[in-house]
């Protein structure tokens, strides 16, 4: 058989917030029901501004480790592509050197030499 519905449609509440009831981490029956008393009102929108303003504050310090890791990256990426920039232009610039000094040694080696004439003949 079911129990029959209780007169007082907050009791389930009340006798789960019991002492004898089982325990909510973190929530208060407080939390559920409103209250008419303007100084526990006035209480309770200070403490939640003062958690906004814990929470804000994290917040922008997020954001700001965001954006620095996102600089970070950013010039670590700049970094990488100006060094493949330069090893390519060394690279580059030694083939360059190279292909010049074969071409001058080349054509001196192709040259026959021609004897010196000494001094007085």
């Amino acid at each position: 058989m079911t129990d029959p519905l209780p007169s007082d449609p907050f009791e389930f509440f009340r006798k789960l917030w019991s002492p004898l009831g089982p325990a909510v981490p973190g929530f208060t029956p407080s939390m559920m029901f409103p209250t008419a008393n303007v100084e526990e009102l006035d209480k309770r929108i200070g403490e939640l501004r003062s958690v906004e303003g814990w929470l804000s504050l994290n917040l922008e310090a997020v954001r700001t480790m965001v954006q620095g890791l996102e600089a970070q990256k950013a010039t670590i990426n700049a970094f990488r592509t100006m060094n493949a920039a330069a090893a390519s232009a060394a690279a580059s610039a030694a083939s360059a050197a190279s292909a010049a000094t074969s071409a001058v040694t080349g054509d001196a080696a192709s040259r026959p030499r021609t004897p010196r004439k000494k001094k007085g003949e």
